[in-house]
């Protein structure tokens, strides 16, 4: 495990909490930019950063990617949310690579409560 993959395991319950809240509307961290016309994913809790999607939604995908700071890393991340249906989703985190691949980090499945 790479020295930002510790970092990103360290800060998974606040990325957790932070979907979970997106999820529930309790603190908006995605939005559509109309002059832009890019979908924009906040970073602001443990890390930090602006996560665009120019492409936006495809199918029931949407890929999110920018530069962002974690406990002092900066690094180039990559969120990709695949919605399954109305009550689960998921999403996987990947650091870019010095090569350009990108490396995966960790995913996270949530299911609506019955």
């Amino acid at each position: 495990m790479n020295g930002s993959a510790r970092a990103a395991a360290r800060c998974a319950a606040f990325v957790v909490a932070a979907a979970a809240s997106a999820v529930s509307g309790a603190v908006p961290q995605i939005t559509f930019d109309p002059f832009s016309r890019q979908w924009i994913y906040l970073l602001a809790r443990c890390s930090y950063g602006l996560l665009r999607s120019p492409e936006g939604w495809v199918g029931n995908s949407i890929a999110f990617i920018g530069h962002m700071t974690m406990i002092g890393i900066n690094l180039e991340w990559r969120m990709r949310w695949t919605k399954h249906n109305d009550d689960a989703f998921s999403f996987v985190n990947e650091e870019q690579n010095p090569d350009g691949s990108w490396a995966h980090i960790d995913e996270w499945r949530f299911r609506r409560k019955s």
